[in-house]
This record gives C-alpha cells, structure tokens and sequence, in this order.
C-alpha cells in the first residue's frame, strides 16, 4: 500500500478545481476566451450540463479505479489525455491546441 487512500468524490473534486483553476490561469495568460463570445443563456446552461456530466463520470471513473489492480489503472489513467484527444479531432472537429481539451 502506498499512502493514504482518498475518498473518490473527494479525489475527483481535487482534481477538478486543480483543472479548472489551471485552464483559468492559461487562458488568462493567453488571452483565449473562456466561453464563446457572446454565449447566451443557453450556451451557459449546455456548459453547466457538461460540467455535471463530467462530474458524475469522473467519480465513477475514480471509483472504477480503485477496485481494480494498480498496474492497469495506471495504464487506463495514461491514456486518458490521447483519448481526448481523438475524440477532440474526431467528434469535436477542433484544432489541436492546450485550450482546447
């Protein structure tokens, strides 16, 4: 065993205001937008559904992982960034850029 075990909400709301805070500070320090421009009422709410969506599945992907062995969740954890993005260029049909994922 190596170290303390974390809580799975906890661990997943850690990492996540960690993301948010570090994607604030890029795309301040690069001038990006952080919502389109000129995103309405809708917009904002599609961006909070997603949000929550992501939440939700990050907390069973938390819980995912502690019930099976190291090895292979450290594996799954790796490439979870190269999913995303494939799934930024393929789905998304965006650009690969930092902001972007």
């Amino acid at each position: 065993k190596i170290g303390l075990r974390q809580d799975a909400i906890a661990l997943t709301l850690w990492l996540g205001a960690a993301m948010v805070l570090s994607t604030a500070l890029a795309l301040g320090s690069t001038g990006l937008p952080f919502a389109p421009v000129g995103a309405g009422v809708w917009a904002w709410g599609s961006i909070a559904v997603a949000a929550s969506v992501s939440l939700i599945a990050n907390v069973c992907f938390n819980w995912g992982l502690e019930r099976v062995e190291a090895t292979p969740a450290g594996v799954i954890s790796s490439l979870e960034v190269f999913f995303a993005y494939i799934f930024q260029l393929t789905l998304l049909h965006q650009p690969l850029h930092p902001s972007a994922v």
